[in-house]
């Protein structure tokens, strides 16, 4: 956590995205930061996530590989 916590924007930015592409959600994460743990970022995460407008949800889906297909976009 510390690295993430240290780590230039971008960087962080790009390991979020891995998780969800949604930049609000990933803009708010890291506005977040630092979080000397992962529990209070897993807190973050779910509150943001559960103020995700629809717009932001279609995001993070398209960029989410198919089922079937990889996930080497």
């Amino acid at each position: 956590m510390p690295d993430f916590d240290a780590a230039p924007v971008p960087d962080a930015a790009a390991e979020l995205y891995a998780c969800c592409a949604s930049k609000r959600w990933i803009a708010a994460v890291l506005a977040g930061r630092p979080y000397r743990g992962l529990a209070p970022l897993a807190v973050t995460s779910d509150r943001v996530i559960k103020q995700l407008a629809w717009p932001d949800v279609e995001e993070a889906l398209a960029a989410h590989p198919r089922l079937g297909e990889r996930g080497d976009r």
